[in-house]
Order: C-alpha cells, then sequence, then structure tokens
C-alpha cells in the first residue's frame, strides 16, 4: 500500500502541492474480525548517524500509516447492514462479503446465502446485481439450484435476472460450439484423406458424410488407410 500510495503522489505532485487533489488511504481486511485500527510500516534508509567533519547527519526514513477496517466486525452489525442495504450498495458488498467467507467451503451454505441476498436486491429495487453474482461463485452443480430459486423470486417480483443465468446459458452455448467445431474438423479432415485416396467424391459419398456423426467419422477416420474403396470404408452408394 505504501509503494502504491507513493505512486500516486508521483503522478499527482502538482495537483498536491497546489492543494487541488487530495486522498485517502486505507486497509480492508475482508477476513478480520478485529485488530490494530491501523497498520504502519517504517523503511530506515541509514542504520546508525554518520559524522561528516563537525556536522553529524542522524539516519533517515519514512512512516506509512493508514487505517483499518476490519470487515468481520460488522458480524454483530448484521441488522443493520440488512437496513442500509435499502439505499446503500456498499452495505450489500459488506454483507456478500461476509458471506463469502462465513460459506467458504460450504456450498449449500452459500447457495442459501446467495438466494436470501439475490432477494434483498429485488426486494429494493436493486438494478445492478453482477458484485454478488461474482463474490458469492457457486460450483457448477449448484447453479441449476440457484436458477431455479431466482425464477420463484422473478415471478414474485415480475422481473428478470441476467448474470449467472446468462453465464450459464454462454458456457452452454460456448460448449455447443466447441463441439460443432470438433465435429466439423473431423469432418473436414476426412473428407481431405478421402480425396487424397480416392479422388473426388461422388455425391452419394458426400451426402453419407454430412449426414454422419461424431462415432461414424471416427470410425471411417480409423479404417481409410486399410480399406480399398469408398464403399468399403461407407457402405454400398444404395444405401442410406
Amino acid at each position: 500500500m505504501q509503494i502504491y500510495c507513493q505512486r500516486i503522489l508521483d503522478r499527482h505532485h502538482i495537483e498536491f502541492a497546489k492543494g487541488s487533489l487530495g486522498f485517502a488511504s486505507f486497509a480492508i481486511l475482508t477476513n478480520s474480525r478485529g485488530g490494530p485500527p491501523q497498520l504502519s510500516h517504517k523503511l530506515e534508509f541509514l542504520g546508525a548517524a554518520e559524522s561528516l567533519g563537525s556536522a553529524e547527519f542522524q539516519s533517515g526514513g519514512m512512516q506509512f500509516r493508514c487505517p483499518v477496517i476490519h470487515l468481520g466486525q460488522w458480524w454483530p452489525r448484521w441488522r443493520e447492514l440488512e437496513a442500509k442495504a435499502q439505499s446503500n450498495p456498499f452495505a450489500v458488498i459488506v454483507m456478500a462479503q461476509l458471506q463469502a467467507h462465513a460459506h467458504h467451503r460450504d456450498g449449500a451454505g452459500r447457495l442459501a446465502a446467495k438466494t436470501r441476498l439475490m432477494a434483498l436486491l429485488y426486494r429494493h429495487e436493486y438494478t445492478k446485481k453482477r458484485l454478488v453474482d461474482w463474490i458469492l461463485i457457486l460450483p457448477p452443480a449448484l447453479e441449476p439450484a440457484f436458477e431455479q430459486a431466482l425464477e420463484a423470486i422473478e415471478k414474485e417480483h415480475n422481473v428478470a435476472y441476467v448474470t449467472s443465468i446468462e453465464r450459464r446459458a454462454e458456457e452452454r452455448g460456448m460448449e455447443r460450439g466447441i463441439e460443432q467445431g470438433e465435429l466439423r474438423g473431423k469432418l473436414m479432415t476426412l473428407q481431405q484423406l478421402m480425396v487424397l485416396k480416392f479422388g473426388p467424391l461422388p455425391s452419394w459419398a458426400k451426402a453419407r458424410l454430412k449426414a454422419a456423426d461424431e462415432a461414424a467419422l471416427s470410425d471411417w477416420t480409423g479404417r481409410i488407410l486399410v480399406v480399398g474403396s469408398l464403399e468399403d470404408l461407407l457402405g454400398a452408394a444404395d444405401q442410406g
């Protein structure tokens, strides 16, 4: 943090000198329930006093201090956070962070906590819900249960949720796209091998390739080097 603050000072030293810019530095310990109210770091440049002629120079140094917020101290004030959440999104973030730490290895507990927080956001008509979605990430196996819970909340409030559900839909779409791309790649590879071995393909062979599934393509690719004709590979022309 000291380095970070020093970089801010270096970048904006003119504004600081003019008094037109200021900044505050503090630390948030998300998994701490208490401790020192300040962080302090001291850097000494020289270890001992040095003398130069008749003048003595004391060792120099620099000290950095910043206040500390121990997020866990808000646990006893949960009801206060719930009240603040109506108009303060930072209260929602604190609640989500506390629940994320409390249910770090408890998927079912995290699912229940995330569902309750999402219901709170809907009740207070929040339009931005992505932070809760990002902080309280669920195991993939629990996403369907979360989607079902959200459907019930959506029906109650007559609104739509578009974060993790959209992400799941995108992931499923990407998976289908990858599978289709792999299948197309196998088809093109097999077709090139067939042309190299047997010459231009007749229409019936092209149609059979186009209608083939992944298992058939894999079988034909594995046998193309040992068969003597298209019919041996794909079957007789009058089939299919």
